[in-house]
């Protein structure tokens, strides 16, 4: 069924989100007193989101138990109305017949239902108001380590990285031994092509994982080959390929990569030309076999494949790079000029666009600039990263 409108937090200045939270400590520990009430709340919506199938009678038990205290003017009763809010778009109920509690109130709810609502908001994705309540989390010390689960997964959705990677960083401080943090920068720093500090977040990843998780064991060898490191690649190939043979399998364009930087084409060639015949849209296996070509020597073959690159994906800045340096080396001088300059084009509003996803991340209620990082992956052919800030522009201006 179609989701009714986001519901609609006003949004906290800072200023008041600094004096609020000065005053809130002693009222949120005076009404833990009443918590008790909200139990049955809690625990239908825990049953909500483990619930596979049927989520609609699961919000529904949900809104349900809430109604006998939506009458309440005390803090429970605002917190029943929150969680009304929250499943609602689950249930097809009109959300309007219950008014959001105001700011103040939201202060003095206990974390575990500011959590478990913004979950519910998150899931139906109001980001906006999800990321207010983990706001309001944040400012707490209980409940730590789930605050700042919900926080990574809402703001990498909002686009928020340089928060992410903050609330990461706490995590590893609370919890050293935990893999899982580790693994949300590598995530982060894979995304923006930061290869070398996706290699250190890995790395500790991989060491803190047991039993050993071999898809994150593939991700690391696909770092060591885009920064050359063909001996590190090697090693964790071969240990790869002894202890789970079968997924080797997986990473036919990783495992071409490395037999380049080896010198072995022909096993090279042998592995990326066998998975583009079931794959032969993947525009980063058609560069890898243009690659092959050129370090073969055979020009007018690489130019073809890398042709082919750039019309898989016409955003994709390598496959204009490496057409402007065949065709250079074959003579093609104009036609090489002109590649070198889409090249430079497209890398110029990458950067830009960089600059731009940092304004995003100091500015993280400004639903402008995410509309127009939206517009601009859209005017270079990037559907997903448009899609992706379109959404998380959307979540910003619903709560304002």
């Amino acid at each position: 069924m179609p989701l009714p409108d986001f519901l609609r937090l006003r949004a906290i200045p800072a200023a008041v989100l600094l004096s609020l939270t000065a005053v809130s400590v002693g009222v949120y520990a005076f009404m833990r007193a009443d918590g008790n009430s909200l139990v049955p709340l809690r625990r239908a919506a825990q049953d909500l989101f483990s619930t596979e199938s049927d989520r609609e009678s699961a919000a529904q038990r949900l809104v349900d138990l809430t109604i006998p205290m939506l009458d309440r003017s005390d803090t429970t009763g605002s917190t029943a109305k929150l969680y009304y809010l929250g499943a609602a778009p689950l249930t097809g109920v009109d959300p309007s017949a219950v008014s959001v509690p105001p700011a103040k109130e939201l202060f003095a709810m206990e974390t575990v239902d500011l959590l478990s609502i913004a979950r519910l908001m998150y899931h139906t994705r109001r980001f906006g108001p999800a990321d207010q309540l983990v706001e309001i989390s944040l400012q707490r010390q209980d409940s730590r380590i789930d605050a700042l689960r919900l926080a990574i997964e809402v703001r990498m959705d909002l686009g928020r990285d340089v928060d992410v990677l903050r609330h990461a960083d706490e995590w590893i401080q609370l919890e050293p031994r935990n893999p899982r943090p580790h693994r949300v920068q590598a995530m982060v720093h894979r995304n923006h092509g930061r290869w070398d500090h996706f290699i250190i977040s890995a790395e500790k990843a991989v060491d803190l994982t047991t039993p050993v998780d071999w898809v994150l064991q593939i991700e690391l060898i696909d770092g060591y080959t885009h920064l050359g490191r063909s001996d590190d690649a090697r090693r964790e190939f071969d240990r790869l390929a002894r202890f789970r043979p079968e997924l080797v399998q997986m990473a036919p364009v990783t495992h071409s990569r490395l037999l380049l930087q080896e010198g072995n084409y022909r096993e090279s060639g042998s592995i990326i030309r066998k998975y583009l015949s079931e794959a032969p849209d993947d525009t980063e296996a058609l560069l890898m076999l243009g690659k092959l070509e050129l370090a073969q020597g055979d020009l007018e073959s690489a130019i073809q494949t890398f042709e082919r690159a750039k019309k898989s994906d016409p955003a994709d800045e390598q496959a204009y790079y490496l057409l402007g340096q065949t065709c250079a080396r074959s003579g093609q001088r104009e036609l090489a000029a002109d590649y070198s300059n889409l090249h430079r084009k497209l890398l110029d509003a990458k950067v830009r666009m960089y600059g731009m996803e940092q304004q995003a991340a100091r500015e993280p209620f400004d639903a402008q600039i995410r509309y127009q990082l939206a517009q601009s992956y859209r005017e270079i052919g990037l559907k997903d990263l448009a899609d992706f800030w379109d959404r998380a522009a959307r979540g910003v201006a619903a709560a304002q």
